[in-house]
């Protein structure tokens, strides 16, 4: 909006500038010939009195309709070339709007309309990329869905015709595709809570060593039956953060981890620097490519052995985990070498 401010002063302000050159220039050039013009009549035609008036308001008449007439004129073309580029804008918002086609604007002499153009050209391209966004997470959603709801319908059908027997096998695996799909509707449900109400946080101070005990402490079960060596080594700090949230951040990091872990070690380490807070979390795990890293953390990504090894999960505890940080201006990375994961989670310091 600003922008947009700015840019309508400074347009303001150079059409009335125009405006009062033309009217300057105009005024200057009919003083001028009509001064010259009666010293001619004077000197060369001795006219004097009436006859003397006469000529020059007809002179004055002539020259000033040639003078108009060439100041708007000359107003037209400066008005057209200044607001060629607005045109060519206007029609580039009508081509995107129809056609969703994002075409290159041409450069303009007026700095401010750069800005204008490249705005306008930042606004299409974030258009763009929230409906491909939006079309590739719908796409996954319709992926997510479709085999839980197959074999949902295709064993209900099996029981209604009789061609397969209950038994409670066949009910537990029910119930499973069931939760299943609950869990990815509770977490599509979370995901965009936290992409909504990040204003909402609550901040209190909390001790980083009692609450990542207190969620080590909530999964002792699983981290034991699958880790056969478990280090945590944490310098304490006292962060002003949402306990409740932070807590979900801990989960979603150390589920992730149970789902996709290949070796029997697991370390935590948290230290204090003069600017952060930072927690990594390591463990061996099952391959993700160096440069796809980031990606884990997008809706629904998973890497391809994780697809056919991977049955609870839904792909979004690691988007909503970023989320969340995001809202506690916080962040979230790994570092791998392909096998060995190190999720590095960093809270900056207030200054």
């Amino acid at each position: 909006m600003s922008v947009l401010k700015s840019f309508a002063s400074s347009l303001l302000s150079r059409v009335l500038a125009l405006n009062t050159l033309l009217l300057v220039l105009t005024v200057f050039i009919a003083g001028l010939s009509l001064t010259q013009y009666a010293c001619y009549v004077v000197t060369e035609q001795h006219l004097s009195g009436t006859s003397l008036n006469s000529k020059l308001y007809t002179f004055f008449f002539y020259i000033s309709f040639a003078l108009i007439s060439f100041g708007i004129f000359l107003h037209f073309l400066s008005l057209r070339r200044l607001l060629r580029p607005i045109r060519f804008l206007s029609q580039s918002v009508l081509q995107f709007k129809e056609r969703r086609k994002i075409v290159s604007i041409p450069g303009s002499a007026s700095q401010d309309i750069q800005l204008l153009s490249h705005n306008f050209r930042d606004m299409m391209l974030t258009i763009k990329e929230a409906e491909q966004t939006q079309e590739e997470f719908l796409r996954d959603l319709a992926h997510e869905l479709r085999t839980p709801l197959t074999n949902l319908n295709g064993y209900l059908e099996a029981l209604k015709q009789g061609t397969v027997l209950g038994t409670p096998d066949l009910y537990a695996s029910l119930l499973e595709e069931s939760q299943r799909m609950t869990r990815l509707l509770n977490q599509l449900n979370e995901l965009e809570h936290w992409e909504r109400s990040s204003s909402h946080i609550i901040s209190n101070s909390v001790s980083m060593a009692r609450l990542l005990s207190e969620t080590l402490l909530h999964y002792e079960l699983p981290l034991q039956q699958i880790f056969q060596d478990i280090a945590v080594s944490i310098e304490d700090a006292e962060l002003s953060i949402d306990r409740d949230a932070v807590f979900q951040i801990f989960a979603n990091v150390i589920q992730n981890i149970l789902d996709y872990n290949t070796g029997s070690t697991f370390q935590i380490t948290g230290k204090k620097t003069d600017l952060s807070y930072q927690l990594i979390f390591s463990h061996t795990g099952q391959y993700i490519a160096p440069e796809e890293k980031e990606r884990i953390f997008e809706r629904f990504y998973r890497c391809d052995t994780s697809r056919t090894l991977r049955t609870t999960g839904a792909g979004l505890g690691l988007a909503i985990t970023r989320r969340i940080l995001h809202s506690q201006h916080a962040t979230i990375q790994l570092e791998t070498d392909g096998y060995q994961h190190h999720f590095q989670i960093e809270w900056l310091f207030s200054s």
